[in-house]
């Protein structure tokens, strides 16, 4: 198997070659069977047209196969045959090299509680999934229609399905979900984005028509619905949920003793976390693998779902691998020195580009590839043009100094010296290979200028400076004008070093500006309550801008250009929301943004976001630095079914694009 190199990678210039490079790199032994089934167009297609049903199993006229490590449970009794456990049209698995074998475990790495996101990416499961071009295929649901303006949906699902407990997995998890949490003020007090439409939201309405179908109607066109559910739920188990629920519990009284025992304030938070498998391992679930412990454990557990209801194009129930793990670290050299000594298996995640010549040389010795995918990752400095300081608001809020802030960095110097020349120097926007690439967003202001940015400032009114060459602000109290920068990129990773060399290209045109480094969830706590000032982290460079487009219109927290004004956006009732001024560009985006996001046509979908990003390349809302770089994913020898160039993004759950499931070892016993 051929690895592209990292100049190879570069060349990538278009999605279209993902499908060419998955077959390169299929190994000479039983060839994979092309995916099979309609899928519905990708997110850039025009909608409308109907989702055929999944192709049917191999096996389901005659046997499905037994997993070997289930056999003893059945032989006894303890556990139906697979043809019982299995719906009556499981979902066909594509496999990407060939059909594989049962058993063995697939080692991880995480970071704590904390880190939820690596252990949920590759088990979470939902509706549809994205296939390997970027198409999506049905999932948990066997097929799908929509009305030609995409407001009406429905989804029918796999007769015969089942909970993780062997409940039946039918409508009524649609119409739990939908009547007591969706719609429930205490649990989502504002409706689910992924349910509404409109500004002001209007939700959808959901109604099942019998056991197996869901309709689904929406006030506006939703034409990226269906894509949008590749990682997300609308569907929960009833039968066990509704016992945390103050409406629908046997015993409200004991319940409440449980919220307080439990350490939560209200019954809503306690019911959120019981929602969630990964800190309670009783929750019943849908997924491939089910939680054995919880993640505040050094190593946190999922082994097989007996009732998975997918299989591959031969009828064998997937998943392959029995389990996967996800162990403990704290320090990135300890993760490293795992992936060197062998130990990780399976692994995008924590795999910092800055140790690429280090991992790349210790393949042979650690018995792993390091494969390189596409990827939406980059380097962007969000500053927040609504925080809470009026004098960082006013500085940031200002075009001339959001300018200069650009022209100040030196991308190229970030590129050669922690990149090793392998990113793009450009600004946060979609990336080359997306269908909404905007030349003039992505090189607004990138050139390195610091005469010019000094000019700027100066025209901004910060031309006053102390006797150490740093500038002052504009309102006579001789105060140094600084801000902070934060974010969660750890010590010696490529972020860090380029955040340190951010602070000095600021302090050349001087800005005074600290960079402070925590845990993820704090940053995310501030920028929440709009409390930071700048957020420095490794996003902005999407391919599906309708699945990701939080960067770009200002209304995410954890991407806070925007501040209270985002706040405001998604919920005009929190208390850290704020209006923004009448004829801030800001409204232009928002209107362009809703108007493409009900906008069925394909062709008039685009020249809305291209006027979208017209308004982003004249006010540079953000400092982009850096994008275009390749997704570094480990993979131990002997792991198969996985292979390199995919688009690697959040909306694909990262690498699981490919189907962890459909992984296998070539001598499982050795992976016990």
């Amino acid at each position: 198997m051929h690895d592209l190199s990292r100049r190879e990678f570069l060349r990538i210039s278009s999605l279209a070659a993902v499908g060419s490079l998955a077959a390169a790199c299929a190994s000479p032994g039983t060839p994979a069977p092309q995916p099979g089934g309609a899928s519905d167009p990708a997110p850039t297609e025009a909608p409308g047209q109907p989702a055929a049903p999944a192709p049917s199993a191999p096996g389901a006229e005659g046997r499905f196969g037994e997993v070997p490590m289930l056999a003893d449970l059945v032989a006894s009794g303890e556990l139906p045959p697979v043809e019982e456990r299995l719906p009556e049209s499981p979902s066909v698995y594509p496999v990407l090299e060939m059909t594989g074998k049962y058993g063995g475990t697939i080692r991880r790495g995480f970071t704590g509680v904390t880190d939820r996101t690596g252990p949920s990416k590759i088990v979470d499961i939902s509706l549809v999934h994205f296939d390997t071009d970027l198409s999506i295929r049905p999932d948990i649901c066997e097929s799908w229609e929509q009305n030609a303006d995409a407001t009406l949906f429905t989804i029918h699902l796999r007769k015969g399905m089942k909970w993780s407990d062997g409940e039946p997995f039918d409508a009524s998890a649609f119409t739990y979900y939908y009547d007591h949490v969706a719609t429930n003020k205490d649990i989502s007090p504002v409706m689910p984005e992924r349910l509404s439409t409109g500004t002001p939201s209007v939700p959808a309405t959901l109604e099942a028509v019998d056991d197996y179908t869901v309709v689904i109607e929406f006030a506006h066109p939703n034409p990226i619905f269906m894509q949008r559910l590749n990682r997300s739920q609308i569907f929960a188990p009833a039968h066990y949920m509704r016992r945390f629920h103050i409406e629908l519990t046997d015993d409200t009284e004991a319940l409440q003793s449980q919220v307080e025992a439990a350490g939560f304030n209200t019954w809503a938070d306690h019911y959120s976390d019981r929602d969630q498998w990964w800190a309670n391992p009783e929750r019943p679930s849908v997924s491939a693998w089910l939680a054995q412990n919880d993640l505040a454990n050094e190593i946190f557990v999922v082994e097989r779902n007996p009732y998975f209801c997918a299989v591959d194009p031969d009828g064998q129930q997937l998943p392959y691998v029995d389990r996967i793990t996800h162990r403990l670290f704290e320090k990135p050299d300890v993760f490293n020195m795992w992936i060197l000594n062998g130990e990780i298996d399976w692994q995008h995640r924590h795999v910092d580009l800055g140790n690429y010549t280090l991992l790349k040389d210790g393949e042979q010795s650690g018995g792993y590839r390091v494969m390189e995918w596409i990827g939406g990752t980059g380097a962007t400095l969000y500053i927040n043009h609504n925080c809470r300081d009026p004098r960082i608001a006013e500085f940031m809020q200002d075009r001339n100094v959001r300018k200069a802030l650009n022209l100040a960095m030196n991308r190229d110097e970030i590129n050669q010296l922690v990149y090793d020349g392998i990113a793009t120097p450009r600004q946060a926007s979609p990336i080359s290979a997306s269908p909404y690439y905007h030349e003039g967003a992505a090189t607004a202001y990138i050139d390195y200028d610091p005469e010019q940015a000094n000019a700027l400032l100066d025209e901004a009114g910060y031309s006053e400076r102390n006797g150490e060459g740093m500038r002052l602000w504009k309102d006579g109290s001789g105060d140094v004008l600084s801000f902070v920068m934060e974010g969660w990129a750890t010590g010696g990773s490529v972020l860090d070093d380029a955040a340190q060399m951010l602070v000095r290209y600021l302090t050349d045109v001087g800005i005074t500006c600290s960079w402070k480094s925590q845990e993820r969830f704090l940053v995310y706590e501030r920028s929440d309550s709009n409390n930071v000032e700048a957020v420095f982290r490794d996003s902005g460079h999407e391919i599906f801008l309708f699945l990701r487009e939080h960067p770009y219109i200002g209304n995410a927290t954890h991407h806070p250009w925007g501040g209270g004004w985002g706040i405001w956006y998604q919920n005009p009732e929190d208390p850290n929301a704020e209006e923004p001024p009448e004829g801030h560009f800001l409204w232009d985006v928002w209107d362009l943004w809703e108007r493409a996001n009900v906008e069925p046509d394909d062709a008039q979908r685009k020249a809305l976001v291209s006027q979208m990003f017209d308004i982003w390349a004249e006010e540079v809302p953000v400092v982009g630095i850096l994008g275009e770089l390749p997704s570094l994913v480990v993979v131990k020898d002997g792991l198969r079914n996985c292979g390199p160039g995919f688009a690697q993004t959040d909306p694909t759950a990262d690498e699981n694009l490919i189907g962890t499931p459909t992984l296998f070892w070539e001598e499982p016993e050795l992976h016990a």
